[in-house]
Order: C-alpha cells, then structure tokens, then sequence
C-alpha cells in the first residue's frame, strides 16, 4: 500500500486536519486511489464545559475511549492508471475540503466528537442538542 502525509492543515478550533493518499497498487501501473483526512481530538475538560450531562465526565470519557477521539473520513475512486492518480487524489481532496472544512473548523467539532466516540463506546445512539 502507499501511503502518504500530502498536507497538514491548522483548523480554526486549534486542530490539524491531516490530509493522506492511501492509494494501492492494484495490477500493472493501476492504482485504486483512496483518500482519507484525519483529526485526532485530545479528550480535554475544556471540551466539557458547556456540556450539561453530569454523568459525562472527564475521566469517564478516557476510561471508555482513552486520551484521544479520532475523525477519519475516507475516500476512494475508481481504479485509474498511474498518470491519473495523483490528479484523482486532488480531486478527492478538494472535494473533502470543499463539503466538510466549515465542518471540521467549527468550535463545537472536538466536543461533538468526543461525545460521539463516547457514545457509541456506551453503545447508545447519538442525540445531538443545538448549540
């Protein structure tokens, strides 16, 4: 498999958004072309401050999903041949950015994925409040 770091990205909220090309070798110069950007959130109390559940706390939350929540979104194309890839892979990433860096940029982002990764560790559903 290649795999490689193409960018770093400083968010607003204080994150980086890591951008890879996962892309594999598949027959000849055929390459099935993956993308995947990735997020990893310190699980921190001041991500709990606004939060109102008191059975949600700090060290519960490391207890159940440890240090750190990770977003990862992948993409994959079609297989193209060698030439292709690299301008496939900028394709999938300027369409990762364009729908979900607002997103991903948003105050609220870290503190809505730490409870989701918690959430889903508790095997309950994901119930988000306004705000």
């Amino acid at each position: 498999m290649h795999e490689k770091l193409i960018d770093k990205i400083p968010l607003d909220n204080g994150l980086t958004l890591e951008l890879w090309d996962r892309s594999r070798q598949v027959a000849g110069d055929r390459w099935l072309v993956r993308f995947v950007a990735c997020i990893a959130v310190p699980v921190d109390s001041k991500y709990f401050e606004q939060e109102e559940n008191e059975s949600l706390t700090l060290d519960g939350v490391r207890t159940a999903i440890g240090e750190q929540a990770v977003y990862s979104r992948q993409k994959q194309s079609r297989v193209v041949d060698a030439q292709e890839r690299n301008r496939e892979v900028d394709n999938l990433k300027n369409t990762v950015l364009a729908t979900n860096l607002g997103y991903l940029s948003s105050p609220d982002f870290p503190r809505k994925l730490i409870i989701k990764a918690y959430r889903e560790s508790q095997g309950q559903g994901v119930h988000w409040k306004p705000g």
